[in-house]
């Protein structure tokens, strides 16, 4: 739940630290489900929009939780196909798709507050060409929007130089 902003000091660290139980569990789950030992955990508070464009994660599996804002936008499995599709017509074919998904109501929106939404990427073993096609939603930092997210990789398949 929420922590009141005039809450006690008591208050505001029972919060923080529930936060972290629950990435911790988050991350314990992650390596339970792909075999890994340990994860590279990015915590984010964003005041913009991160991936404002539709795209899959070259990684085998990724979790997202947004624990504060709108959640990651997924596409409908049609809509993923088509843009999956188009990517082996080019870059012009895949870019067009991707816009056209996203003026038309092809978005499932997943990840509400404190959703886990584990997304099957390109290195998963037999999905090449079927990766989940997702983007982070729309945030007006000048309007006061904020997301407070959690993002879990495995550690061979983070490149740290652009941690992607």
């Amino acid at each position: 739940g929420h922590v009141d902003a005039g809450a006690t000091d008591d208050g505001v660290r029972r919060g923080i630290e529930t936060l972290e139980r629950d990435i911790a569990d988050v991350v314990r789950s992650f390596g339970k489900t792909c075999g890994e030992e340990s994860a590279v955990v990015q915590v984010s508070l964003l005041r913009k929009t991160l991936c404002s464009k539709y795209h899959v994660d070259w990684v085998p599996l990724r979790v997202m939780v947004t624990y504060f804002g709108d959640g990651t936008e997924v596409l409908s499995a049609a809509a993923s196909d088509a843009i999956t599709r188009a990517r082996a017509l080019g870059p012009f074919a895949e870019d067009l798709a991707k816009s056209l998904a996203a003026t038309t109501a092809s978005v499932d929106r997943f990840g509400g507050e404190c959703d886990v939404v584990l997304m099957k990427g390109e290195r998963w073993p037999g999905n090449a060409g079927r990766a989940i096609v997702h983007r982070s939603p729309d945030v007006d930092g000048d309007a006061g929007e904020w997301r407070l997210c959690v993002r879990v990789d495995a550690p061979r398949w983070v490149n740290p130089a652009t941690n992607e």
